[in-house]
């Protein structure tokens, strides 16, 4: 990858050596649960999980956009293997329209009975809100004969990967939120803001 991209933090949290990806899932704090977990049921094999990936921006206004601290402004650079993709259309996965579509369409068809029902009515289908289900988990909850139709609704709903593409080659970079899995890590280059 050719590109530069881009990563704000804070002073503390830097450092100048070699990065490697946590072996331990990420929660997501910038969509809810339910969505990231619907969003991990449909993720292509091609595509990174966002739950072990590391977020970054195509420009350094962006980076400091979306940070959670913008104490330092750092280029991102890879030592060798990497799986880079972007959101095309959105600055931040929080803003991508399933983040408000997903828990609606699941809301309406589980119902107002299920909403004001009672925890053991609540406890098969409530565990799509359970943070970070496998795929394989959203899928077996997903399989019980009365949500086979929200199963399809979701699968027709959800655009995300849709909006998500590879990063390499000739790829122009657009003003979507970046994400990557660098499989022999990643460096901090402190940049000029």
């Amino acid at each position: 990858m050719t590109n530069i991209i881009y990563r704000s933090l804070s002073k503390t949290s830097y450092s100048a050596e070699l990065k490697r990806h946590k072996a331990t899932k990420r929660a997501p704090s910038n969509v809810p649960y339910l969505v990231d977990n619907i969003w991990e049921w449909l993720r292509p094999d091609n595509m990174p999980t966002r739950r072990l990936t590391v977020c970054a921006s195509p420009f350094k206004e962006l980076a400091l956009k979306y940070a959670t601290s913008n104490d330092l402004l750092c280029n991102v650079r890879f030592a060798g293997k990497v799986n880079v993709v972007q959101i095309t259309n959105y600055q931040d996965a929080k803003l991508h329209p399933d983040v408000k579509k997903l828990p609606r369409i699941i809301t309406k068809y589980l119902g107002q009975q299920w909403l004001d029902s009672e925890l053991d009515n609540k406890q098969t289908h409530g565990q799509l809100f359970i943070p970070l289900l496998s795929s394989e988990e959203v899928a077996g909850i997903l399989s019980t004969p009365e949500l086979l139709d929200l199963k399809e609704q979701l699968i027709k709903t959800s655009t995300f990967w849709q909006d998500v593409n590879h990063v390499n080659g000739d790829y122009q970079l657009t003003d979507g939120e970046l994400f990557f899995y660098a499989d022999d890590g990643y460096y901090l280059d402190i940049s000029e803001k």
